[in-house]
């Protein structure tokens, strides 16, 4: 897959395969005091045996618009998140219906994120794309997901469950194996709090963390688990730092989860999808390697994938031009 370098600053033209933008330095979204004002909606919808709580929220006016139900990232989180609340209500306020629920499992959404594969979650948000595609101030034909984060793994996935959805949009989304980028973001850290890690060291930070999937999967016992990481964090204080959150025994409350999805590699559902597709990345993000990240997405076959990279953000992207470039990217139908 070839990437077109280009120089834009609003608008993302489609291509064939993928664009790499490199948009001007970072100017942050301000709040605007002459913003139309919003209608709020409360609603409560079905994913199959749970129930959902969202707030739909719009500007004022009778035509049908393009609309987006917006996926969270990683644990859990709702409405009250700050991140993604930004980003709700600033592309409502760009016309867009948007559709923001609390994830599963978190504020008033039933069932639990933590026994939910990528595959539920994004039966949810399929459930959240018929819901608004039923609407009569609702365009069926523009109705995009946009996934924060860990929410990038969701969204291809949700076009195959709910083939009205026109296109997916990920923010600060990485494209590697669950593993891969949980150990990434400690590595992240150990740089950014600088002290990088060596090589043969992440190596072995590696190591241990693929161990903690055997371990959970009951594979391997935590004794031997035990050993390995503290023989790691032999190594020095760099390595101890990086493992000092790891599960001591199988009472870790997230090791269902990690049973679930900790192999889970996001690559074969950017392959598969048929849908066009938006990657947006900061360039300066800590929790995410964003150059392995489109190294990878460079392996697929072409497809109608468009990637923007703003060189000075961070992993919690909210910037005016970014989301007047999703407002647009949707309102265009996913850039067909």
């Amino acid at each position: 897959m070839s990437l077109r370098i280009a120089v834009l600053a609003v608008l993302l033209l489609p291509v064939a395969s993928s664009a790499w933008v490199q948009p001007p330095p970072p100017q942050q979204a301000p709040a605007s005091p002459t913003a139309a004002p919003l209608q709020r909606e409360e609603l409560r919808y079905a994913s199959g045996d749970i129930e959902l709580a969202a707030t739909l929220l719009r500007t004022p006016g009778p035509e049908r618009r393009p609309a987006v139900v917006l996926v969270h990232g990683s644990g859990a989180s709702d409405r009250s998140n700050p991140w993604t609340s930004a980003w709700a209500y600033a592309l409502a306020q760009s016309g867009l219906i948007v559709l923001y629920p609390d994830k599963r499992g978190s504020g008033a959404s039933g069932g639990d994120w933590l026994a939910a594969s990528f595959e539920t979650l994004a039966d949810d948000a399929a459930a959240g794309v018929r819901l608004l595609r039923a609407r009569p101030d609702v365009d069926p034909a523009r109705v995009a997901v946009l996934g924060f984060s860990q929410g990038g793994y969701v969204v291809p996935l949700v076009p195959a469950r709910e083939p009205g959805c026109c296109g997916v949009v990920a923010i600060s989304g990485g494209t590697r194996s669950l593993l891969d980028q949980a150990v990434d973001e400690l590595v992240l850290e150990a740089e950014g709090n600088g002290t990088p890690l060596a090589a043969d060291d992440e190596a072995a930070v590696r190591a241990v963390y693929a161990q903690v999937l055997q371990a959970a999967r009951g594979a391997l016992s935590w004794d031997a688990l035990r050993q390995s990481a503290d023989a790691a964090r032999a190594r020095g204080p760099d390595v101890a730092n990086a493992l000092r959150t790891l599960p001591e025994d199988a009472s870790h409350p997230a090791l269902g989860w990690v049973r679930l999805v900790g192999d889970f590699d996001p690559l074969p559902a950017w392959a598969a999808l048929e849908r066009p597709a938006l990657l947006v990345y900061g360039g300066e993000d800590r929790n995410v390697r964003v150059t392995a990240s489109l190294e990878r997405l460079r392996t697929l076959a072409p497809g109608r994938r468009d990637v923007v990279v703003f060189g000075a953000n961070g992993h919690a992207l909210f910037r005016a031009d970014a989301v007047a470039l999703v407002a647009q990217w949707i309102r265009d139908g996913g850039a067909n």
